[in-house]
C-alpha cells in the first residue's frame, strides 16, 4: 500500500513540474516575440529617421558665407559695321544668420566702327533682413552712369518687402516691391528727381541635375509723380558648368526707358555669351 502512495505521490509531483514548465516556456515565448517585434519596431523606425536626415542633408544643401561670381561677355563684328562689345561684372554677396549683402558692379565698353558707344557703369548694393523668412525686408542704393543713353550721373536709394513664393532646390520663384527715390542728370535734356515704385519678379530654375540654369528678371518701375516716366526691363541668363566653378553663360538683357536724351531710343537690347567663374548659384 505504502508503496502504490509513492508511486502515486512522484508521478503527481512530475505532472505538476511538467505542467509548470509548460506553462513558464510559453510565457517565455510570447514575452519573446513580443520584445523581438519592439525591437524591431524600433530599429526601423531608427534606419527610417537616419534615412530621411540624410535625403534631406542632400536636397538642401548649405550656402556658403560668402559668395562671388566674377563674369566676363561680349561679342564681336567685322564687315559693314565694325562691332565691339565687351562687359565685365561680378557678384558679390555676403551671408550671416539675420543680414545678407549683395553688390552686383559692372562695367561695359563698346565701339562701333571706332566710335565710342558704350561706356557705362553700374554700382548698387542692397541689404536684407531676416532674408532666409519667407517674407523679409531689404534697401538698396545704387550709383550710374551710362554713355549709350546719354546718363552723366544716375542716384537713386529707397527700401521696400520680398516675398519667397516658392522655395525649392530646383525652382526658385520671389517677388519685391520698393519705393525708391532717383536723381537723373542728362548729358542733354532737362534732369528730373522723382520718386518710384518697382515691382521685381525673380524666378529661377535648373534642368538635368543643373546642368542648364535658368535665371530670369523683370522690374517695373513707374515714376510715382508722373505716369508718362516709365522704366522697365527684363533680363535672361543661361548657365551651363563646364568644371569646377565655370560656366559658359549667356545673357539677354531689355531696357526701356520713357524719357531718354535727343538721337537715342527707348529701348536697348542686347545678347551676350561668356563665361563665370564663382561659388554663387545665381543671385
Amino acid at each position: 500500500m505504502r508503496l502504490f502512495q509513492k508511486i502515486g505521490t512522484l508521478f503527481f509531483i512530475t505532472f505538476y513540474l511538467f505542467f509548470q514548465s509548460t506553462i513558464l516556456f510559453c510565457q517565455i515565448d510570447s514575452l519573446s516575440i513580443k520584445y523581438k517585434k519592439q525591437i524591431d519596431s524600433l530599429v526601423k523606425i531608427k534606419v527610417d529617421s537616419i534615412l530621411l536626415n540624410q535625403k534631406k542633408a542632400v536636397i538642401i544643401p548649405k550656402n556658403p558665407i560668402f559668395q562671388y561670381r566674377l563674369i566676363g561677355d561680349g561679342f564681336t563684328m567685322q564687315g559693314n559695321i565694325n562691332r565691339i562689345l565687351l562687359s565685365a561684372r561680378a557678384e558679390i554677396s555676403l551671408n550671416t544668420k539675420f543680414l545678407q549683402f549683395d553688390s552686383n558692379p559692372r562695367f561695359i565698353f563698346g565701339e562701333q566702327n571706332t566710335n565710342l558707344a558704350e561706356r557705362d557703369f553700374f554700382m548698387d548694393i542692397n541689404t536684407s533682413l531676416v532674408h532666409q523668412k519667407k517674407v523679409y525686408l531689404f534697401g538698396l542704393g545704387a550709383y550710374e552712369f551710362s554713355n549709350l543713353r546719354g546718363i552723366l550721373e544716375r542716384i537713386l536709394a529707397g527700401g521696400g518687402v520680398g516675398v519667397h513664393l516658392v522655395r525649392k532646390n530646383n525652382v526658385q520663384i520671389s517677388m519685391s516691391n520698393a519705393i525708391f527715390f532717383e536723381r537723373t542728370d542728362f548729358l542733354r535734356r532737362t534732369d528730373f528727381q522723382t520718386w518710384r515704385n518697382s515691382t521685381r519678379l525673380k524666378l529661377k530654375y535648373s534642368l538635368w541635375q543643373n546642368r542648364f540654369n535658368f535665371l530670369h528678371y523683370v522690374f517695373y518701375q513707374p515714376s510715382l509723380e508722373d505716369a508718362s516716366n516709365v522704366r522697365w526691363n527684363f533680363n535672361t541668363i543661361i548657365e551651363m558648368p563646364i568644371f569646377n566653378g565655370l560656366n559658359f553663360r549667356i545673357s539677354v538683357d531689355n531696357f526701356y526707358e520713357s524719357f531718354v536724351v535727343d538721337n537715342r531710343k527707348n529701348n536697348d537690347l542686347t545678347t551676350r555669351f561668356g563665361f563665370s567663374w564663382g561659388n554663387k548659384r545665381g543671385r
